[in-house]
């Protein structure tokens, strides 16, 4: 893993985690 595939796994966590967060959010309105 070089430094490229560190900053591709933080943006993939960065994508997860805020899709978490979104459908956390709908969900707490359904």
């Amino acid at each position: 893993m070089g430094r490229m595939g560190i900053l591709q796994n933080i943006q993939k966590n960065k994508i997860v985690f805020s899709l978490r967060l979104y459908y956390n959010k709908t969900d707490n309105f359904i």
